[in-house]
């Protein structure tokens, strides 16, 4: 990964595959459209996206079902011979928001009210046994949480601790959470993807 950037997959005979993954926008998640793009016209082209799918249009698009680092190939036919272009591309794993409130105050206000988390990113036994997803998986994505408790109150977490919170006013409240999947670059720095997801209640 070029960090804050893109890479250029195909650097020689003119040829450049250009595929964005910049840290903030876009992250590639599993379930995103990832449209795919050569820089030179050829007679004909071969597209493999590494996961036993291929395409020959000249601009397609691919979505891929399970996270993993997938090696990808265009095959390149001209005048001179075929010129075949190879890469990697990081598809990071979805990841699904998920609480419940777990304890209800007798005395309802200035008592506290808690929420469990039990949100979820895809787990290691949906990803291909050839993926080298694990090398990610270790150290080089989680998850953190942003509460809103519908009164102008907020929290975040980077764990799946419950939420404690008190209400001061009567009311009838929306609470939400956002689960945002992060990533480590090489800088050692953390940004989220856009593999997010919310759940209101």
């Amino acid at each position: 990964l070029n960090e804050g950037g893109l890479d250029n997959l195909n650097t020689t005979s003119g040829i450049s595959l250009a595929i964005f993954h910049d840290p903030l926008s876009p992250t590639h998640c599993v379930g995103d459209s990832i449209d795919f793009s050569p820089s030179m016209f050829s007679s004909s082209y071969l597209w493999n996206f590494g996961d036993g799918t291929t395409s020959t249009e000249r601009d397609p698009a691919h979505v891929y079902t399970r996270a993993g680092v997938y090696t990808i190939t265009v095959t390149h036919s001209t005048s001179c011979g075929q010129i075949v272009k190879t890469s990697q591309l990081v598809i990071y794993p979805g990841i699904q928001a998920d609480f419940a409130l777990t304890t209800t105050p007798a005395c309802q206000l200035n008592n506290d009210y808690v929420f469990t988390n039990s949100s979820s990113i895809m787990t290691e036994d949906s990803i291909p046994a050839t993926s080298t997803y694990s090398q990610l998986a270790d150290s080089l994505v989680r998850a953190a949480y942003f509460w809103d408790f519908g009164d102008g109150n907020f929290a975040s977490s980077e764990d799946l601790s419950a939420q404690p919170h008190s209400y001061t006013s009567a009311g009838t409240y929306e609470v939400s959470l956002r689960a945002v999947l992060q990533a480590q670059y090489s800088s050692g720095n953390w940004a989220d993807t856009h593999c997010q997801d919310t759940l209101s209640l």
